[in-house]
């Protein structure tokens, strides 16, 4: 195979890739959603009652964030 048809061979594939990776993060780039709170807005709080902030977080489907230490 000629050095020309190889170098042809790569850019097509690399536009391909391309290609694919472009249209697999096309909603990454083109969503909806609000612009993010405040950025001086507190987002994590702890609370002395955890078991009451996972319940609210589970049924308004809020992600939940488990920090725990040990001391063993």
């Amino acid at each position: 195979m000629p050095k020309q048809y190889k170098w042809i061979t790569l850019m097509v594939v690399m536009v391909a890739v391309l290609a694919v990776l472009g249209l697999s993060n096309l909603d990454y780039f083109t969503s909806d959603e609000a612009e993010p709170a405040d950025p001086t807005e507190e987002y994590f709080t702890a609370t002395d009652q955890p078991y009451r902030a996972y319940e609210e977080a589970r049924a308004e489907g809020r992600p939940i964030f488990l920090e725990f230490y040990a001391d063993w």
